[in-house]
Parts: structure tokens; C-alpha cells; sequence
């Protein structure tokens, strides 16, 4: 009997994570690589919505690779590195794609050779306050480069010429600086509007301990993906959301969601990478 009780108690402490009343966005996979032990790391927009860049990794033996997914078919074009990028690759095999930068004109697309990690909140529960942590980026000075010209995909490029080594390192924000987090508890806390007079947006409550871990902005101002961070007993994997940035109403998009997620520029859509029952990360798109 007891054990039933916790178990119950357990599925409770579960449903309960975010504001009451959201609803569910069923997600739909996107197919990117196949074969065996690879799965989806990141993904990134153009400007113009035409395409999404999408890094892949495996875990042994270690290995990168970068895929252009044509968002007017779901066609995946794998980046084939050139000589000098595979070398690189086989030097430092986690480049810095979440730092990934797009041209203004979506032709083409850099990122730093060297492994870029996100920034991210610090929790201060005397002060009851939060932090920003900046990302950090270690290894080489090197970028990657890829031209995208009349549809076609170009080589993965290593750029290695005194410009691109003078480059400053990126730090890339988890939380994008127009909101932030203003805590109550452990398992509470508000997402809070940076721009609009520190407003509350949204409320997040929840019986068990959660952390915002990653907000992004669409590019017209008016949503954010957010994802939380949850702990019973052992971490439980994010949980995403999109919420309406003017009145809080939001979404929920499921569990198990790594990285930020991506608005497309255009189109009531966001991307995610989430992580399937087998443990293998795909790449989701969620309309709504």
C-alpha cells in the first residue's frame, strides 16, 4: 500500500510543474541523421526561415557532424568538411554551434571551432535573487564557415585566417536579457519581463524543485520558449513551454527537452531537440 501511495504522490508531483490551464502541443519529429548512436545537438534558424542548420553529434567514438535542413521540403544536406575542417574536427570534435552566427542575407553561416558552452542562471536562495553566469568558450581561434548559394549547400570550411582568429570569443546567453527569473522558492518562481517595468509574465509553481534553464524570443517580440529544469530525487529531465509574452498564456510542449528552442522568423513555429525513451535526441518542430 505504501508503495502505491508514493507512486501516486510521485505522478502528482509530476503533472504539477507551470501554470494551470496550459495546453499541450503535440510535436512532430523531424528526420535528420539515421544511423546508429548519432542524434540531434542543436539547431539554429536563418533569418530569412529558408533554412535550419542542425548539429549532430555521437558519443563513441566521439564524432561531429553539421546538417542544412531545407525547411520548404524537410530535406536534410549534410556539410561535408573540407580537408582542413576534418582535421580540425578530429582535433576538437564539439565545435561551437550553439555560438552559431547567420548572415543577414541567410547565404551563409560561421561558428568557432572551439566548444562553446551556454550561460546560465545561478540561483541565490539567502538573497532570494538570481545570476547570469556567461558562457564559456575553450579550445581553438579557428571558425567554421559554410556558403549557402541559390539552394545549394557548400563545403564545411575552416577559416583560419588573422581576421577570423582575432574574432572575439562568443559567450551565448541561455536566457535572453529581456527577461529573467524572480524566485520565490525552489519550486516556485515568476518569469519576469526585463523590458516592460520587471512585470510579471508568467507564474511557474511546483511541488517538486525547478530552474529556468533557457529563454528565447521570437523574432517579432511577442513569445518565448522557455525550459525548465526539474529535480525529484534525481534530475527529471527539461520541460518546454511557449509562452504569449503579453499575457502569459502559454503551451506546453513535453518533456525531455534539451538545449534552447528556436522560433522560426515567419511562421507560428519552434524547434527543439528532445530526447526519445531510447535516449536518442531528435530534432521536434511544434506549431501553434
Amino acid at each position: 500500500m505504501d508503495r502505491v501511495l508514493r507512486v501516486v504522490m510521485m505522478a502528482a508531483l509530476l503533472l504539477n510543474c507551470g501554470p494551470s490551464g496550459d495546453r499541450v502541443l503535440q510535436g512532430e519529429r523531424i528526420s535528420i541523421v539515421e544511423e546508429s548512436g548519432w542524434g540531434v545537438e542543436n539547431v539554429s534558424l536563418a533569418p530569412d526561415g529558408r533554412w535550419a542548420a542542425v548539429a549532430a553529434t555521437r558519443g563513441e567514438p566521439s564524432a561531429f557532424r553539421l546538417f542544412l535542413l531545407d525547411l520548404s521540403r524537410d530535406a536534410a544536406i549534410e556539410a561535408k568538411p573540407s580537408w582542413s575542417a576534418r582535421g580540425q574536427l578530429l582535433a576538437e570534435n564539439r565545435p561551437g554551434t550553439m555560438a552559431l552566427e547567420w548572415a543577414a542575407d541567410s547565404g551563409s553561416l560561421r561558428f568557432p571551432a572551439a566548444n562553446v558552452s551556454l550561460g546560465h542562471l545561478t540561483r541565490n536562495f539567502k538573497t532570494m535573487t538570481v545570476q547570469e553566469q556567461s558562457g564559456v568558450a575553450t579550445g581553438s581561434r579557428a571558425w567554421f564557415t559554410v556558403s549557402l548559394e541559390e539552394g545549394t549547400v557548400g563545403m564545411l570550411e575552416l577559416d583560419e585566417s588573422p581576421e577570423a582568429l582575432r574574432r572575439p570569443s562568443p559567450r551565448p546567453h541561455a536566457i535572453d536579457e529581456r527577461v529573467t527569473a524572480r524566485l520565490h522558492s525552489r519550486g516556485a518562481f515568476d518569469l519576469v519581463d526585463s523590458e516592460g517595468g520587471r512585470r510579471t509574465i508568467a507564474e511557474f509553481r511546483s511541488s517538486i524543485s525547478i530552474d529556468l534553464v533557457s529563454a528565447t524570443i521570437s523574432p517579432d517580440g511577442q513569445w518565448i520558449g522557455v525550459t525548465l529544469a526539474r529535480e525529484a530525487f534525481g534530475s527529471l529531465g527539461d520541460r518546454g513551454f511557449v509562452v504569449r509574452r503579453e499575457d502569459g498564456s502559454l503551451f506546453r510542449l513535453g518533456d525531455q527537452i534539451y538545449r534552447p528552442l528556436r522560433f522560426h522568423p515567419s511562421r507560428r513555429e519552434v524547434f527543439g531537440v528532445s530526447q526519445e525513451s531510447s535516449g536518442r535526441a531528435q530534432l521536434m518542430r511544434w506549431r501553434f
